[in-house]
């Protein structure tokens, strides 16, 4: 059976996020597809119908920036407390001697930097931000192209389907069809390193809470390791076809005192400390006594060119 990875994390509170975010998107579209109070033909009723839309859309984008930041507080300290948990089980599990346990789960977060736990909270704030602004800007534009347009709700699904409008401005019918179209899919639009990409709305939701989940309770189980003394870790984990599967074995020192083993964080150095996962990431850290570690262990623990360096310094 393979080993469990320490870092999984808890489905039920991504769901809750995903959730979120599925359900914005799909009021955001039932109000473009399905309005409540339509009537048929009436163009100055639309075009009334979406300057009120344009407001509640900014208030619903507001809440659910509201939820995604209270989410992120909870999620981010119940995976750093559960990383604290796991640590105490590995070093067990390594033989070293327990650790009072934390007396409150509010305690955990006085052994972890608290500017390293803003930061990340920043950072997966900011991530889901981007997907609300995406919604917001996607409905902003529809609703001014229908609005601008006058359209009708029979007219939209006419679109959608493909239907061609006449006596309407044909640039901006193009125009109103591709942002239907992203709201019928309910897509968001992130702008990433390699340029804009679309993503399924509760699909980056999950990606961006287990990613920040994951890094959380990594740190809050490193931090915890440190506490008990243990400063090496090994990269475990599943082969793959990820860059990452060449770190499978591999040592690596937390606190990057080590004279021997490189530092953690320097695995990857374009990515933010303590974190080499990427989504999806089959690798984990387990720690390591070096003195009660099997020889076969120690021959994967550096890799060859840095195994040719430390044997000629």
């Amino acid at each position: 059976m393979p080993p469990i990875d320490p870092d999984t994390t808890n489905p039920k509170v991504v769901s809750e996020l995903a959730k979120l975010y599925e359900a914005s998107a799909a009021r955001f579209r039932k109000a473009v597809l399905d309005p409540p109070g339509k009537t048929p033909g009436a163009v100055a009723f639309n075009q009334a119908r979406a300057s009120q839309l344009l407001a509640q859309v900014n208030d619903e984008v507001a809440t659910l920036k509201h939820q995604a930041t209270t989410w992120t507080s909870k999620a981010l300290h119940s995976a750093v407390v559960k990383g604290v948990e796991e640590a105490d089980k590995q070093a067990h599990s390594a033989g070293v001697a327990p650790l009072p346990p934390i007396d409150s789960p509010n305690g955990s977060f006085a052994i972890l930097d608290r500017r390293a736990v803003t930061l990340l909270a920043r950072d997966t704030v900011g991530d889901l931000f981007k997907a609300a602004d995406s919604l917001q800007r996607q409905m902003g534009s529809v609703l001014r192209h229908m609005q601008a347009t006058g359209v009708t709700n029979a007219e939209v699904n006419r679109i959608l389907a493909g239907g061609i409008i006449e006596g309407k401005p044909a640039a901006a019918i193009a125009q109103l069809k591709d942002a239907l179209e992203k709201i019928h899919g309910e897509t968001v639009t992130i702008e990433t390193k390699s340029g804009p990409r679309n993503y399924e709305t509760g699909y980056y939701a999950r990606l961006v809470a287990n990613s920040k989940m994951q890094e959380a309770t990594m740190r809050g189980r490193h931090e915890r390791l440190a506490d008990h003394g243990l400063d090496l870790v090994w990269i475990d984990g599943t082969t793959t076809l990820s860059p990452c599967t060449h770190l499978l074995g591999r040592w690596f020192s937390l606190s990057g005192e080590s004279k021997k083993y490189p530092a953690f964080e320097t695995i990857y150095p374009t990515c933010p400390p303590y974190f080499f996962r990427h989504p999806n990431c089959h690798k984990y850290t387990v720690p390591v006594v070096e003195s009660l570690a099997s020889d076969k262990a120690k021959a994967k623990a550096l890799g060859d060119g840095e195994r040719h360096q430390k044997g000629a310094a």
